[in-house]
């Protein structure tokens, strides 16, 4: 398969020989596995092991935006390749080796890695693409570069919005730069500039709105994952039974 190039690839991936677990999915979280495809490994990340209420609704959702998402973003240099879907349950990425930047602890970042990672973001605006939930999926290469991952809380901005698509992507950068700042500052705080501070402190455009919807979303999501683990239990009783 040519770089770059994806498909739908349903009928064979789960024929893939397995290389290790990352994590073994369930409930609201979709399953990590590394996977042997085409010469090379692969991640694949479907919600096959949660219930049927949470893989219809919810888990649906998000593979359908995080596909939409990595189709737009193809070519883009610091976001995994999307090698193809496996139906609605999940895709096929390019595995990518790194640690995540939260969870690193006395490393000493260079400014230029936070310069790098504000590029790909400026790039994956460039398509209509924001990241909704940075800060946790900053990965750091074996070679000290950023890499972008997890698109499934992304928002994928629609070309019919055109009279406000660049009002969309210009308050949503400013967001995605203080995510950024946010990063900065639990991992490297001397680093950050009176500028940064200062977006640290103000009030972000439509935070008066944007707050209550995270809430309503949360709040919505916590009672379709409740749903979702208490169906897994009827479902797993339901087989010990048979």
């Amino acid at each position: 398969m040519a770089p770059g190039h994806s498909t739908d690839i349903e009928s064979e991936v789960f024929k893939l020989p397995v290389v290790r677990v990352l994590r073994c999915g369930g409930g609201a979280f979709a399953a990590l596995r590394l996977v042997k495809c085409r010469g090379g490994v692969a991640l694949l990340k479907d919600f096959s092991r949660s219930s049927a209420l949470f893989r219809k609704t919810f888990g649906a959702y998000m593979i359908y935006r995080e596909l939409a998402a990595y189709r737009r973003l193809n070519g883009v240099s610091g976001v995994p390749r999307l090698i193809g879907s496996t139906g609605r349950n999940g895709l096929l990425l390019e595995y990518v080796e790194g640690l995540n930047c939260e969870t690193l602890s006395g490393y000493h970042f260079p400014q230029d890695f936070f310069d790098r990672l504000l590029s790909i973001l400026r790039a994956i605006r460039s398509r209509g693409v924001l990241h909704g939930d940075i800060r946790r999926n900053v990965l750091i290469n074996p070679s000290g570069a950023p890499v972008l991952v997890d698109f499934g809380s992304s928002f994928v901005v629609p070309r019919w919005l055109y009279p406000i698509r660049s009002l969309i992507l210009h308050v949503g950068g400013k967001y995605q730069e203080r995510s950024v700042a946010k990063l900065k500052r639990r991992v490297a705080p001397g680093l950050l500039t009176a500028e940064e501070r200062s977006l640290l402190a103000q009030r972000m455009p439509f935070e008066f709105f944007v707050k209550p919807l995270e809430r309503l979303i949360r709040s919505g999501t916590g009672c379709v994952i409740r749903l979702s683990q208490r169906q897994s239990l009827q479902e797993a009783g339901g087989r010990r039974r048979k």
